[in-house]
């Protein structure tokens, strides 16, 4: 039976979404506690959908949330499909295919007409489902992963927690001209959004008159688990632990061991020290814990300036269905 999910659901849920990891060039489940309907409360609609058996048991679940975006400068409602999860024993039996036609029901009733996803390169169960359900591979993203061990640097002359926002957001604008899949945003709506992100805080802005960068520390929604590490990473892995203290060679994640990281929302403008130092103040905690921040593949930021610096890149693909743009660029946001 499927059927809408409600807060009783909140501990299946997350262990169902726990027990589902994505595969690429490492193998991640997430801890989603204790709110798990946190990465879909900054969307105006949204909907979760869960598919019991007869004893209740959740099998399945994904996610749909609607949103303003536009595709070749044209705006349209889109639906966003995310935590599409099926328990093991009880995939290959269509589960997935019936939850995104629910969410496809539900997304055109509330005028979307595109609806599309993002999923993690290797992540065949998921291509997979979506295929099967009528999407197609649009874009290839990109996410990169950047280690942070200890903030180094100081701000430039001119930067500041973030006031403007006319400003900021005329400047992300100018930033994602060639993009699909991004919202028109003005500074009313980037300011509503923003400070809608759980955990998020004003003064993870900098900025200064050609520049932004802002940083959202992600771990109020989830967590990210490593399970498992490809051979490259193996040997990745083996080689930076023997040169330890030696050579300046990333320190890979602990399997089992939940990682906190945090999302670059943002940056514009022409080339300033800020899009390289403002992080270095952008969050305090950085500067005494592991926060690898996955950078998102519609921003263009250039690599903050940190100790140790390295980065790990993970495909992604965007899957749609739906009218998409021409020869652009979609921007890898949620």
């Amino acid at each position: 039976m499927i059927r809408e999910a409600t807060e009783a659901d909140r501990p299946s849920l997350s262990a169902l979404l726990a027990g589902s990891p994505q595969a690429g060039r490492m193998v991640l489940a997430q801890d989603r506690t204790p709110d798990v309907f946190a990465r879909r409360r900054p969307y105006a609609g949204s909907v979760t959908l869960v598919h019991a058996d007869p004893g209740g048991d959740l099998m399945a679940t994904a996610t749909c949330a609607t949103k303003i975006v536009l595709v070749a400068g044209t705006e349209l409602t889109a639906g966003y499909v995310f935590d599409l999860a099926v328990v093991p024993h009880a995939r290959r039996r269509g589960l997935a295919g019936r939850l995104l036609a629910g969410l496809e029901e539900w997304a055109r009733a509330r005028g979307a007409v595109l609806l599309y996803a993002n999923i993690m390169d290797g992540n065949a169960p998921s291509l997979g489902a979506f295929r099967a359900g009528g999407y197609r591979s649009a874009r290839q993203l990109v996410s990169r992963t950047y280690p942070l061990f200890r903030a180094v640097g100081e701000l430039p002359p001119g930067a500041r927690p973030l006031e403007d926002w006319d400003t900021a957001a005329q400047l992300l604008r100018g930033s994602l001209v060639a993009y699909d899949l991004v919202r028109p945003l003005d500074s009313s709506a980037l300011r509503t959004l923003w400070s809608a992100l759980p955990g998020w805080r004003p003064d993870d802005v900098w900025s200064t008159e050609r520049a932004l960068l802002g940083l959202w520390d992600y771990s109020p929604v989830a967590r990210a688990v490593p399970i498992r590490l490809t051979r490259p990473l193996r040997v990745l892995s083996a080689l930076a632990s023997s040169a330890s203290g030696v050579l300046p060679v990333p320190r890979l994640p602990t399997l089992g061991k939940p990682i906190r990281y945090g999302l670059l929302l943002g940056a514009a403008g022409e080339p300033d020290p800020v899009r390289r130092d403002a992080s270095a103040r952008a969050r305090a905690p950085a500067r005494h814990r592991p926060l690898p921040a996955r950078r998102n593949g519609s921003t263009g930021v250039d690599e903050a300036r940190l100790q140790r610096r390295r980065h790990v890149p993970l495909g992604r693909k965007a899957v749609a269905r739906g009218p998409c743009g021409g020869p652009r660029r979609a921007a890898g946001v949620g």
